[in-house]
């Protein structure tokens, strides 16, 4: 090899501050943007899917201006710089999105200004608050409500709050780093495992832009262009006639009175979804909208035989769905036991050779210290609101579970959707035992937590270990790659925190120009801790005996296709089906499953492989279309087609 070539090979490798710098100036604005699109206009809803439209629109549009570049002087972004700033941005998004920072900034202002003498709320658990977790100046909260003011105007007033947390938060953060070192040789290098999720933006930076050449691709980015022209028209001018893939529900056509619990069941059809659909495999694929109606189902059949009568909450789907992912996360850590215990071993200085065989995102030792650590901190962050060290270890060990789950739905299956509403330590154990076995410093600890465990769709750990996966095929240097997105993620959390709050400093959380989601968050979690204090209810052993049958039915169904090869349900489908965002996918799902089997058993494999660009394409249309006419409405106040569920 020449000396250029191997010159060009080290800088197509490299991650280069100018990526750095590109992807840091984006997240600011980026944040800002999730934050219009989900909390202040709810006109589209992208942290709530494995894949983010706006980073993809990123990406296609720094694509697009490099290849311009190009033709007129030289490139200025290589494969390398590409796959940074994707991920960087896709990390800060998760921060910014449904399930983190809005959730956060909901809690914190909620139990200060929304206590009243008529729900008492100041009595009831006012002395539980620790002075510093929460907002306190009545001027900064009253603004923040109604409007016509800026964060920078108050600011003071967060200082302490924000820092609390964001040190809690950078934590978390920390610790998923060192789970992911730890987990990806195994993974990757052992297991094999596909990771569908970094298929698109790998495609899109190919040197050649083939994926880009493709016609079929072009084929299927019309679809959803089309769609989401005429659907945005029809938004405009009604008299325009819109493409009815949302208009339908189930219930519209069945009425009967024995199949009122399966809801509205939606027949929304998202090109999108079809196209993350065709990446996973078949089993995970059909298993998925099938256990979703098995969960309807269930809920037909505790409503006839009158389960709902002796208990509201049965049959208990979420506690079900929770035993399912607590069953994927100890089936995933016992297949890597071997692996793990060395890591064990490197970092007690026994297997150096292992340690320094392979250059992780950070050292095993560091990895491993560093998760002890960090848990130690959480342990003792709890501990400063008093609360009881077995409903410490409870929240925490669940929400690590849930978090190597959610690694492993869209490591090995690319799971569009992981959401898992409502399946939270600290929702489920005073349902289990009710209010009373715990302290209201234990109670008041699960409404403050809630905000990073009342769902799970823009969880951030998934991301960081698909770069790492993206780096090791385009031989990136993870520990440079971990270092970028340790600073996305300052800069990303910083840019969230702002984000959330100065819009609605400037509208109102009160007002009708924001949409409520804020307010809907905080009082779900301070609510519901009231409810307990005032009006404590019966324990419902019935949540146990969920969990268990969910955990027990997973784990049979792993031993079941151990033994039958080929067995058609998989495990993966029973825990992620329960959830309100396969409720809106399962018939694209389904279409998806329709187009693989048929690709598949009469194309084979050489069909499927020619299939993916269009399917992709179906993916990069819908994003991209619907992702630019969501700018339109925020930046001309119009209402537009919510392409995203």
């Amino acid at each position: 090899m020449e000396a250029s070539d191997t010159q060009q090979t080290s800088i197509e490798s490299r991650v280069r501050a100018r990526a750095v710098i590109i992807a840091l100036a984006f997240i600011p604005v980026n944040a800002y943007w999730v934050v219009m699109m989900e909390a202040i206009k709810y006109t589209g809803h992208p942290t709530t899917y494995s894949l983010f439209f706006n980073v993809v629109i990123v990406l296609s549009l720094l694509v697009a201006g490099n290849y311009v570049l190009a033709k007129v002087w030289k490139p200025l972004l290589t494969r390398a710089d590409f796959i940074v700033i994707y991920f960087m941005v896709s990390f800060a998004s998760a921060l910014a999105g449904h399930d983190q920072a809005q959730v956060l900034m909901g809690v914190l202002c909620w139990p200060i200004y929304k206590a009243t003498p008529e729900n008492r709320w100041a009595e009831t658990f006012g002395e539980y608050l620790p002075r510093y977790f929460v907002p306190r100046d009545p001027a900064a909260l009253k603004a923040f409500f109604v409007g016509h003011s800026s964060f920078f105007e108050h600011w003071r007033a967060w200082v302490a709050p924000l820092g609390c947390w964001f040190a809690f938060t950078m934590v978390i953060l920390f610790m998923f780093y060192c789970i992911n070192t730890v987990l990806r040789r195994q993974w990757v290098e052992n297991e094999r495992l596909t990771f569908p999720l970094v298929a698109l933006p790998l495609e899109m930076v190919q040197p050649d832009l083939s994926f880009f050449r493709s016609r079929y691709m072009w084929i299927a980015f019309c679809i959803p262009l089309t769609i989401n022209v005429v659907n945005n028209l029809h938004q405009w001018y009604p008299g325009i006639p819109e493409v009815g893939t949302r208009t339908k529900y189930l219930s519209t056509y069945v009425n009967s009175t024995h199949w009122r619990p399966v809801g509205g069941t939606p027949l929304f059809v998202f090109p999108f979804a079809i196209g993350i659909g065709y990446l996973l495999p078949l089993d995970v694929l059909g298993s998925s909208w099938i256990f979703c109606w098995y969960w309807k189902l269930q809920r037909v059949l505790g409503s006839y035989f009158g389960l709902t009568t002796g208990s509201p909450s049965a049959p208990f789907i979420p506690e079900q769905a929770y035993g399912g992912y607590v069953a994927l996360a100890v089936l995933s850590l016992y297949a890597g036991r071997k692996h793990i215990w060395r890591v064990v071993r490197c970092a007690f200085g026994q297997d150096p050779e292992y340690a320094r065989s392979r250059r992780e995102g950070m050292p095993y030792a560091l990895a491993f210290w560093g998760f002890i650590a960090g848990f130690s901190f959480l342990v003792w962050f709890s501990r400063q609101m008093r609360m009881e060290w077995g409903a410490i270890f409870a929240v925490f060990i669940g929400y690590f579970a849930i978090s190597i789950a959610v690694d492993r739905l869209r490591a090995e299956f690319g799971s569009p959707t992981h959401d898992l509403h409502d399946a939270y330590p600290g929702t489920m154990l005073p349902r289990m035992w009710g209010p009373r076995v715990f302290t209201p410093w234990t109670l008041t600890g699960f409404s403050f937590y809630h905000w990073f465990n009342r769902a799970h769709r823009s969880h951030p750990m998934p991301i960081h270990l698909e770069s790492l996966v993206a780096s090791g095929r385009l031989g990136i240097d993870q520990r440079k790659m971990t270092g970028a997105m340790a600073a996305a993620a300052v800069v990303g959390l910083i840019s969230a925190y702002i984000a959330v709050l100065d819009p609605h400093y400037r509208y109102g959380a009160d007002s009708a120009k924001t949409w409520g989601l804020l307010k809907y968050f905080g009082n779900e979690a301070w609510g519901r801790l009231a409810s307990y204090m005032n009006n404590p209810v019966r324990p419902e052993p019935g949540s146990l005996y969920a969990i268990i049958v969910g955990f027990f039915c997973c784990v049979s169904l792993f031993l079941v296709r151990v033994r039958w090869v080929g067995f058609p349900l998989h495990p993966v489908g029973f825990a992620v089906s329960s959830s309100w965002s396969m409720d809106q996918v399962w018939l694209s799902l389904l279409i998806a499953w329709c187009c693989k089997v048929a690709i598949v058993r009469y194309g084979g494999l050489k069909l499927y492989r020619k299939a993916v660009p269009f399917f992709l394409g179906l993916i990069l249309g819908d994003f991209v279309v619907g992702g630019l006419f969501n700018l339109v409405g925020i930046f001309w106040d119009l209402p537009v087609y919510h392409f995203l569920g």
